[in-house]
């Protein structure tokens, strides 16, 4: 039953390639992100406004050993992190982070995001944003696309159709979904929407219910028609259309990332 009602676990328990988030602000959001491996997590937020020191991500891409820190909306962030020397750094520019886990907590409970849930026990998770009907690729997968997108970046943060969620979905299964007028793959937004779409029909609870998780199902990234599956090399092209504007990759595997000294 734990792993139907409750999604905690242990730094432990976890492997790499998995999903995993982590409540904010009394529980009123999720921030999500991809554990990479070697208590280290890849994860997307809002770009930063400005930057200050600087260092190489080539070899980041390709060793995982120093741990980094954007502790997203909290403060939790401390300029140098004791758990290695790039905590906090990041592309110019770009939302996707590398945190050490323990930054990405910030001493709030661990959670790990589920894969291939039945219709029933997805409808039974009356709170979205923790479990999808999709499949998950195998870790190798997943943590390329997410390696690749830190240095390349996912594009501008929207809170409602491109945030935290839809990168971990992205990197846990390849899917986008391309109608820029068409809200995004995050459960949480997805639910709120469910929420909001039978409030003043005069329904019973019952009635109320059966919508809401209908609604929310039928937004489910492992349900929905419009999702189509984007190679991680072909995802600006994606972006750049439902972002209007240009969006292309690095050329270089040598570039310069940002240390944040500040939260956002």
């Amino acid at each position: 039953m734990k792993g139907l009602f409750s999604h905690k676990v242990k730094s432990s328990e976890l492997a790499p390639g998995d999903h995993i988030y982590v409540y904010r602000k009394g529980g009123t959001y999720s921030h999500h992100g991809i554990f990479v491996g070697e208590n280290t997590v890849i994860h997307y937020m809002q770009k930063a406004e400005g930057s200050s020191s600087s260092t190489t991500i080539s070899g980041l891409i390709s060793s995982f050993s120093s741990s980094t820190t954007l502790a997203a909306s909290e403060k939790i962030f401390q300029s140098t992190c004791s758990k290695g020397p790039d905590c906090g750094l990041r592309q110019p520019g770009n939302g996707v982070a590398l945190s050490c886990l323990d930054c990405f907590l910030g001493n709030k409970k661990l959670r790990r995001y589920q894969y291939e849930v039945t219709g029933g026990e997805f409808k039974a998770k009356l709170r979205g944003g923790t479990c999808t009907i999709a499949k998950s690729d195998p870790p190798e997968k997943v943590i390329r696309r997410a390696r690749y997108l830190l240095e390349a970046g996912f594009g501008n943060y929207n809170l409602s159709d491109h945030n935290c969620e839809d990168f971990a979905l992205y990197c846990k299964t390849g899917l986008l979904i391309p109608n820029e007028e068409a809200f995004g793959t995050s459960g949480q937004i997805n639910s709120v929407q469910a929420a909001l779409s039978s409030v003043g029909d005069h329904l019973s609870v019952i009635e109320y219910t059966r919508t809401y998780n209908e609604t929310r199902y039928s937004k489910d990234i492992g349900v929905r028609k419009d999702a189509m599956e984007v190679p991680v090399e072909n995802v600006a092209s994606i972006l750049n259309r439902r972002e209007g504007h240009n969006l292309e990759y690095p050329k270089k595997k040598t570039t310069t990332i940002v240390r944040e000294n500040k939260l956002i």
